[in-house]
């Protein structure tokens, strides 16, 4: 029997005005692989290599922080109908805002009212390389698709200590929804097939549906300050130079996820010896992370100004140029880690000629390298 053959298009862009902070588009082309070989007269259908489709609303909710937004997309190979949906992809969002803030303040402003906290939330669910054959309209597709849910709530706030130096504490939290997790199983004797000889072991793999909660957050808090600097000149054309640093240092901590209280990683036994996994691995949304991060990041930043005299500047008679833009040293130190717990030290910067010409540099340095040299015949580190 010959296979159905169609195709289906369609385009829409709702006019802005007829929706209160709404927006609609569709831009929809959806059909069998065979439709154009056997219907179209346009050279650029019929060379297709794929076809897409994008259907979307959003909306802004007016006199709130919060958005939503929604959409449909969908792509297909032409040359084995191969077939990838989105279906849906669902996003709502708060932008930042104070929980604690007093809707009128007096006074000067209490630490928790500069407390702000934001949110993310979006669900998907995917169907990747499906075949559009005789099983597409099935059960079998349905049982493909693959989704979750997923929430992040940064929570910071900032103040002030000795009245010069800023310091930033940090809270994120993100947590995922999945409805199924698979467990793996290492079997020894179970034969594995190709097309020259046929080998043994490999990994059984057993689905188990429910409702999952797999999450993680992390600490954090940073400080910075600026340190001015100024040299004044008795010269009638160079006024004065001043040195701008910006000293910055942030600690972040992250637990090992990995760990038996969280009940996200599991083992299996392979060549008797025991190998942590994630059953949630291969979950749209990942998994946290299975090391342990206590990480303190230093960094130092300069510009360089000097106050030369311009003969066109009848007011001060003096103008500024820039003689570096910017030169930074970065690095961090991870107290978690088992060994090289330093990082590589970034150095780099720029700065602008005759305001056309930027140039730009930048050097890194391992302070774990070893250097080799000769002494008196040999070679020593």
């Amino acid at each position: 029997r010959e296979k159905p053959s169609f195709n289906v298009k369609w385009n829409h862009t709702q006019d802005a005005k007829s929706m209160n902070n709404a927006n609609f588009s569709a831009n929809v082309n959806y059909g069998s692989i065979s439709y154009a070989r056997q219907n179209s007269y346009n050279s650029d259908e019929l060379y297709n290599n794929s076809i897409s489709s994008d259907i979307t609303y959003s909306k802004r909710f007016a006199g709130t922080p919060l958005s939503f937004s929604t959409s449909f997309n969908h792509s297909q190979q032409t040359s084995d109908s191969t077939v990838y949906l989105t279906l849906p992809n669902v996003r709502l969002s708060a932008t930042t805002f104070s929980p604690f803030k007093r809707k009128k303040a007096v006074g000067n402003p209490r630490f928790y009212e500069k407390i702000t906290v934001s949110y993310s939330g979006e669900m998907q669910n995917k169907l990747q390389g499906a075949k559009m054959d005789s099983t597409f309209y099935t059960q079998k597709t349905l049982d493909a698709f693959t989704g979750g849910v997923r929430h992040s709530v940064p929570v910071s706030t900032s103040f002030q200590l000795f009245k010069n130096i800023n310091i930033s504490p940090n809270f994120n939290y993100t947590e995922r929804w999945y409805n199924e997790k698979i467990l793996k199983t290492w079997d020894d004797i179970l034969p594995v097939y190709s097309k020259t000889d046929t080998t043994y072991g490999g990994f059984l793999l057993k689905k188990e549906d429910g409702f999952y909660r797999v999450y993680n957050y992390s600490f954090g808090a940073s400080a910075s300050t600026n340190i001015y600097g100024m040299y004044q000149f008795r010269s009638s054309y160079l006024k004065a130079i001043r040195h701008l640093i910006t000293p910055t240092v942030s600690y972040s901590l992250s637990p090992d996820f990995s760990e038996a209280k969280y009940n996200m990683y599991t083992t299996y036994t392979k060549n008797n010896e025991e190998v942590k996994y994630s059953p949630f691995e291969k979950g749209i949304y990942g998994v946290p992370g299975s090391q342990k991060q206590s990480v303190i990041s230093f960094g130092i930043s300069n510009n360089l100004e000097a106050k030369i005299r311009d003969k066109n500047d009848t007011i001060t008679g003096f103008k500024k140029i820039k003689l570096i833009e910017n030169f930074s040293i970065n690095g961090s130190y991870n107290f978690a880690a088992d060994s090289l717990r330093m990082s590589d030290i970034s150095v780099g910067g720029y700065t602008t000629l005759f305001k056309r010409v930027t140039i730009r540099y930048s050097a890194m340095f391992d302070p774990y390298a070893l250097i080799s040299k000769e002494v008196d015949g040999k070679t020593k580190l």
